[in-house]
């Protein structure tokens, strides 16, 4: 079908159609199967079948049942029973056949014995006719004392009944001795094939189609990754090559001990309409409360695929025997005329028999199509209602039982780039009703970018999905059987745009980033602040980098103070950030940093809390923009100064000014009359001499003048003693550092005394 076009040249459409066609055999409705029971014990649902007359005006589930009594009074036991069961109902009619005695002769012998005849057996129908089986009815042809269990069966149509015994004969022949009992079975044929002899290769033929035939083995054994052998089951799969020529077997192998696989084959038509039959197979014994399993399996052009696409569980059980489920199947007939073939499943040993109808199969065929793949944020032709307010839009188109969901790649708390323009949200859903056969219904919503400020990510394609779903509610038919989605089909539909960016005409960035920085000091000192400023230049020389970023490592003993402003220098935004532990600096170098940009800035640092331990500080920055990795990185290292000094002691700790009842002296005579005596303890580590460590003691005297201005004590400077001699140089090595002490050795014995 031919689709409409954006309207402007920014315009995207995305078109969402929808058809649908019937598929899938995963879909029989085991919801809400009908469940038919019979009297128990009876073994009601040891044969099952379909009765649909010609004028389909009724349709009916038979059930046989081998070991009913009738409702005629008889001296016959357990004469065994046919029962026809609406399938929209769950009670069941016994069909009358034949409620007469056994017959007898003139000496009043009984000739005939319907006791335990296991009427019922099997089942069969045919249009009007309904066949019904009794293989253990027995015949005397000389009296009670020879009895031959020659079967006899009865061919029903309405209220007409014949039987048909072809075995029971009142002349003895030899052949008699090589009796076949007729109705054995429930009518299939032996066969007999080339197999184990653990086999027991006595189950059931079945034509799937005209020229292949499955074979089952139930009591086939396989050996296990132990080798010892393993009952299994197993199929043999046998296709036609034309007329009654086979290729080579295919198996099917059951996964189950003593499971049975195979016990009952039965053909389901072409559930998924591919051209292929598809098949059930039984374990009657399998499940985990042994219950019984029915595997189906879909066709394939190379025969039964090996993965069964549902299996169908018995839920029944009963108290003095296993349940069987999938004893007796049968299948490929659509008895409620939805146009999906129904399957029975007879489970005798808890005398159910389990209806279980095909569920309509929507495959839906969907279409999404965006045109242009680029949006043009400064082309804006759209206006947000209520409001005059102009964005750039594009129009989604969809069809069916839809959510729409914009952005989907954008997590649940991030900022949406696209909202609907009517709603002014990212999510969109509505009911709509699609016609099979009719053609893609579809409809359109306008859809618009928001202003590029609200978010960062212009790289990330915008992703519009569609999630479709049934209706279930809606779409039941009148006897509440729910359709289906074909699981073969996606749930829902992605289509992706992108937003134009500065990188050329294949919309894709390649970005040539430059870092370089430098420190305003070399020289840091163990036990000062350390003010330290990086001075930083980031450069794109090629297309725009997206989200570009300058991201600061700082070492553990710095702490970021800010950055500097200056109108030589970018006013830059950074903020301290703690990713695992780590802290870092992020710097917002544009969104994006168009090509021939050059960011210059200087970052603040405090580099404090250092110890004897750290030999280096280290800086580590990186430009980093949208992709998976870091583009560009640059590792900067601030070593220390030649020397550091450690504050270890401080005595006192503090002193408080004015002091009380001082007052100087002048010319002083002790160092109490300059000033009260500070002692500070510091160690030395150098790098550069081989007597590296030293010890330190300062006698520091705290000068105290009187001030012209004020009646008080204030504190002098170091210049101020100079002209009282008391300040010398103790160390050659510390003398060049510019620190002055005092550091005689009487006064270091004196101190350490």
């Amino acid at each position: 079908h031919p689709l409409p076009r954006g309207r402007t040249v920014f315009g995207l459409l995305a078109l969402l159609c929808f058809d649908f066609h019937p598929c899938g055999s995963f879909n029989l409705d085991v919801d809400k199967p009908s469940v038919f029971s019979g009297p128990d014990g009876s073994y009601f649902g040891f044969s099952v079948d379909f009765f649909q007359p010609p004028n389909k005006q009724k349709s009916d589930v038979l059930v046989g049942a081998p070991r009913a009594n009738t409702s005629e009074p008889s001296n016959v036991v357990e004469r065994g029973a046919v029962y026809s069961c609406p399938w929209r109902s769950s009670r069941c009619q016994q069909l009358v056949f034949d409620n007469s005695d056994d017959r007898i002769n003139a000496d009043d012998v009984p000739m005939e014995f319907k006791s335990k005849q296991w009427f019922g057996a099997s089942v069969r129908s045919h249009g009007e006719h309904i066949l019904a089986c009794a293989p253990l009815y027995q015949w005397s042809t000389f009296g009670v004392s020879e009895r031959e269990p020659v079967g006899t069966c009865y061919l029903k149509k309405g209220g007409t009944v014949v039987e048909y015994s072809p075995c029971r004969t009142r002349q003895f022949s030899l052949l008699h001795s090589l009796f076949v009992q007729y109705g054995v079975l429930r009518s299939f044929s032996f066969i007999i094939s080339h197999c184990k002899c653990s086999s027991f290769m006595f189950s059931f033929l079945l034509f799937v189609s005209l020229i292949d035939l499955l074979v089952g083995a139930p009591l086939f054994m396989d050996r296990g990754s132990d080798g010892k052998l393993r009952e299994v089951g197993q199929v043999s799969v046998f296709l036609g090559r034309g007329g009654f020529s086979f290729h080579p077997s295919q198996m099917l192998t059951g996964t189950e001990v003593y499971a049975r696989y195979g016990s009952a084959i039965a053909a389901l038509g072409d559930l998924d309409m591919d051209g292929f039959n598809d098949v059930a197979i039984s374990a009657p014994y399998g499940g985990p409360d042994h219950h019984g399993l029915v595997y189906i399996h879909n066709g394939r052009p190379r025969g039964p695929d090996p993965s069964a696409s549902q299996v169908l569980q018995g839920k029944w059980a009963s108290s003095y025997m296993p349940a069987s489920f999938g004893y007796s199947m049968t299948g490929n007939t659509d008895i409620d005329q939805n146009g999906y073939p129904d399957l029975i499943v007879g489970a005798f040993g808890a005398d159910k028999a389990v209806l279980y109808r095909a569920r309509p199969v929507i495959g839906v065929n969907a279409t999404l199509d965006m045109t242009p793949q680029i949006i043009n944020p400064e082309e804006k032709t759209c206006t947000i209602p209520s409001t005059s307010t102009q964005v750039s839009c594009f129009k989604v188109k969809y069809s069916f039982r839809v959510d729409l969901i914009l952005d989907r790649l954008k997590q649940k708390e991030a900022t949406k780039r696209v909202l609907f323009l009517h709603s002014r949200t990212f999510q969109y859903s509505k009911n709509m009703t699609v016609s099979n056969g009719r053609g893609p219904t579809c409809e359109e919503q306008p859809v618009f970018l928001r202003d590029d400020r609200e978010f960062r990510d212009k790289i990330t394609p915008i992703s519009v999905v569609m999630e479709y779903s049934l209706d279930y509610q809606q779409a039941a038919d009148q006897s509440g059987l729910l359709p289906i989605l074909d699981m073969s089909a996606p749930s829902n539909i992605t289509k992706q745009a992108h937003i134009l960016l500065d990188c050329g005409d294949d919309n894709i960035c390649k970005p040539d980033l430059r870092l370089s920085v430098k420190s305003d000091r070399q020289q840091i000192y163990i036990g000062d602040d350390n003010a330290l400023t990086l001075e930083v230049s980031a450069e794109n020389q090629g297309e725009g980098a997206y989200e570009a970023e300058l991201h600061v490592y700082p070492p553990q003993q710095a702490d970021f103070t800010g950055v500097v402003r200056s109108q030589t220098l970018t006013r830059l935004s950074c903020a301290y950030k703690k990713e695992n532990q780590t802290k870092m600096v992020v710097c917002d170098l544009g969104n994006p940093m168009k090509g021939g940009t050059k960011v210059l800035a200087e970052l603040r640092f405090s580099v404090h809390q250092l110890s004897e331990e750290d030999t280096s500080v280290n800086f580590e920055l990186q430009i980093v923009r949208y992709g998976p990795q870091i583009l560009q990185y640059t590792i900067y290292k601030l070593y220390n100064s030649d020397m550091f000094f450690l504050l270890r002691t401080s005595s006192p700790g503090q002193v408080l000014l004015p002091i009380a009842n001082w007052k100087p002296r002048e010319p002083p005579v002790v160092g109490d009359d300059i000033g009260p005596q500070i002692l500070l303890v510091y160690e030395v580590h150098t790098h550069t001499h081989t007597s590296s460590d030293y010890t330190i003691f300062i006698l520091y005297l705290l000068p105290m003048i009187k001030s012209k201005m004020h009646n008080q004590g204030a504190c002098a400077g170091l210049e101020s003693l100079k002209e009282y001699g008391i300040l010398k140089h103790c160390f050659p090595d510390l003398e060049k550092s510019g620190i002055l002490c005092e550091s005689l050795n009487k006064e270091r014995k004196k101190i350490l005394s």
